[in-house]
């Protein structure tokens, strides 16, 4: 599958308005690393709860976001994806109750 194929059906996959997975468990954070492709991510971790693009005219960015949901305070993931579609920087921080 081509590039932008893979892009068309990633957007897709992300514009349907379908629910996000939510917290991320650590068992499958763990298995998320800088490099990979956002269809690697989204096989490990499923559709995020939010994405934000930046686009500047001279890259073009993603910023996924997975939000723990519930009062209970838990993990907010987000993974920063470069302009070639490659994860560079995979935060997670917790969320006090």
């Amino acid at each position: 599958m081509n590039k932008t194929v893979l892009g068309v059906v990633i957007l897709a996959a992300l514009t349907t308005g379908a629910r996000g997975g939510g917290e991320i468990p650590f068992s499958k954070f763990r298995l998320l690393d800088e490099g990979m492709s956002q269809a690697e991510i989204l096989v490990r971790a499923g559709e995020p709860d939010r994405v934000t693009v930046v686009d500047n005219f001279k890259r073009y960015r993603e910023i996924w976001y997975y939000i723990p949901t519930g009062t209970t305070g838990g993990w907010i993931t987000t993974i920063r994806f470069d302009e070639s579609g490659k994860a560079f920087r995979i935060d997670r921080d917790k969320i006090l109750p």
